[in-house]
């Protein structure tokens, strides 16, 4: 009879069941909420009391267990229990629902969406130097030449998985990950929501978590793996391979949530048909650790069935992943999410949760576009990555900001060979790929604001001040609109805008002997101008002669840091003296040279 009862109850549908209360918070709720603050680090209460002007509130408090013990009875089994939304999510027979809504401690019940990741698509690969672009059309490069790497500032990344470390990509093998936690394949380490702050492998690739790993090379293409999405948006922020790539905030701490699902057990590629839940999930654990950051390269809206949202419901105070959103916001933690990608062209396809929050800094994307005629190439709006109309529901301008739409990233497969091609020929993968999406628009955003919070640490937990010197120095600030919303950031305006940096890198840079000196010029001659930089910074070279007239100029560039020299044909230079400058960010670096007659 018991066999035929279990079998008989379909579980058909997950829902987030929320409650009116939390037991009536019997006994001293201050008593309460300060046992609740003595399990967070003091980095996460330093955050909230900026922005909260305490510690913690009721959100914080526990769910009443005998609520959830009630469902229980009904035949609920509950998979995410969440303070702040104060509910539970997990499966529920569909019997059950109507019955559960009447329960006097119910507040709503919910069905869980489905998720759908901003994913890239992959169009013919770029060469380096669109990476390089990327980087210095927001001037993040200038910020970078301040010393500016993130340094000090977590930033958490949600996505399908990460391959980084030692033996992973040469520009992802020295990330610091202080955290890390598997919300789509939970394991005791997490089952119970328990966390850790050392490294495990949880995240990065697991044995039998990617299912198609018996059909490779057949899936090489974009996504083969669980991790490859997750792994690309990673390398825009924290990549750095000292002359072939480097990210926006390679210099931060990263807290890393493995959230999205690729393939099912059958191996066949799904559209992520992972709940909302763990997303939730990992909010609140990535701010129970201190987190200043989060970026989120996915979204909810309806996809394969009619569990979604409608567009009517992204008004930022629907979906419960936008509420836990709004939630982290409250609590101090700038949120940069994935504006999504327009959908056959229709407006009202283009944002997804929790991109619709009022806090949340959703992100649409630009391209370049290349003139048939000049060969000029300017930057302009991407109509395909994010747009939609105001109307009365939807009455904040969405997206805020945007930024590139495409980018070099790593390439997760470059350790994979396609083997016995027609010929006989071996065909190796290359360490960079370019792909699309306002999936790769996210993290440029995310990493300025850690970098801004690096240079002002007092703004932590004042996602506010941030999101105001964002908007207010991007590239439509004065005009903005519902296609890009206040335009492309720009870093360097950005820091500008908030005053005086707080953190200012003196650094100890110092020119070495210039040779040949003194020399005579002729047709073959070349100076050699080394010099030594304490951190990356951005370079000019500039010769006076000795009444103080410029004879020549060069912009390096930017320059990493160590050991570096510049190459300069003097060409037609009288006898004399002649001084030699190199500016940085901070130093004007001197040298003298004597022209022979």
């Amino acid at each position: 009879m018991l066999i035929i009862m279990m079998l008989s109850t379909v579980y058909n549908g997950r829902y987030w069941v929320f409650f009116t209360d939390k037991g009536n918070q019997k006994g001293n709720i201050s008593a309460q909420i300060e046992r609740v603050v003595s399990l967070y680090p003091s980095i996460t209460i330093e955050r909230r009391m900026k922005a909260m002007g305490k510690p913690a509130d009721r959100g914080d408090l526990p769910v009443y267990p005998p609520y959830i013990d009630s469902l229980k009875k009904l035949g609920f089994k509950p998979r995410y229990v969440s303070r702040w939304l104060n509910g539970v999510s997990g499966l529920l027979p569909e019997d059950m629902v109507n019955r559960i809504k009447k329960l006097p401690f119910v507040r709503e019940v919910k069905r869980v969406a489905t998720i759908g990741g901003s994913f890239p698509r992959i169009p013919k690969t770029l060469s380096y130097g669109k990476q390089e672009t990327n980087i210095k059309l927001m001037n993040i490069d200038k910020l970078h030449n301040l010393g500016y790497s993130g340094k000090g500032v977590r930033i958490g990344i949600f996505d399908t998985g990460f391959e980084y470390g030692e033996g992973a990509h040469e520009a992802l093998d020295m990330i610091h990950v202080i955290a890390k936690a598997d919300f789509v394949f939970p394991d005791t380490i997490v089952q119970d929501g328990d966390t850790i702050i050392v490294p495990d492998t949880i995240v990065s690739y697991e044995q039998g978590e990617d299912y198609r790993e018996d059909t490779y090379p057949v899936c090489y293409a974009p996504f083969c793996c669980q991790t490859d999405h997750g792994t690309m948006v990673l390398s825009i922020l924290a990549g750095y391979a000292a002359g072939n790539f480097i990210g926006v905030a390679f210099g931060a701490d990263y807290i890393l949530a493995k959230t999205e699902q690729v393939y099912d057990r059958e191996g066949n590629q799904v559209e992520v048909k992972v709940e909302e839940d763990n997303w939730i999930r990992a909010m609140e654990w990535a701010e129970s650790l201190g987190v200043d950051v989060v970026s989120s390269s996915v979204g909810y809206r309806d996809f394969q069935d009619t569990t979604g949202y409608s567009y009517a419901d992204m008004d930022g105070k629907t979906a419960p992943i936008t509420i836990a959103a709004e939630s982290a916001y409250a609590r101090g933690v700038i949120v940069v999410n994935a504006m999504g990608n327009v959908s056959g062209g229709a407006p009202e396809s283009s944002i997804v949760a929790p991109a619709d929050g009022e806090h949340v800094l959703s992100i649409g994307g630009v391209e370049m576009e290349i003139d048939s005629i000049t060969g000029d190439t300017e930057w302009v709006w991407c109509s395909e990555a994010a747009a939609f109309t105001p109307d009365s529901v939807h009455t904040a301008k969405k997206p805020d900001l945007a930024a590139p739409f495409y980018a070099q990233v790593v390439n997760p497969e470059w350790r994979t060979e396609f083997l016995n091609l027609p010929g006989g020929d071996t065909l190796s993968i290359p360490h960079y790929i370019s792909g699309g999406g306002t999936s790769f628009s996210t993290p440029y955003v995310a990493g300025i604001a850690a970098l801004l919070l690096e240079a002002f640490p007092s703004l932590k937990g004042n996602p506010d001040t941030i999101r105001l010197a964002l908007t207010s120095t991007a590239s439509r600030h004065a005009s903005p609109n519902y296609y890009v919303g206040y335009g492309v950031p720009n870093a360097l305006s950005a820091l500008n805008f908030l005053g005086k940096p707080e953190v200012v890198y003196k650094e100890k840079n110092y020119i070495l002997p210039v040779y040949p000196n003194p020399f005579r010029v002729n047709e073959n001659t070349v100076i050699t101008i080394p010099f030594v930089l304490d951190n990356n910074d951005y370079v000019q070279l500039k010769v006076y002669d000795s009444g103080g007239k410029q004879v020549y100029y060069r912009d390096v560039g930017v320059t990493l840091a160590g050991r570096n020299y510049i190459k300069w044909v003097p060409g037609d230079l009288r006898p004399g003296v002649y001084t030699i400058i190199i500016n940085t960010g901070f130093t004007r670096l001197r040298s003298r040279i004597f022209v022979l007659k």
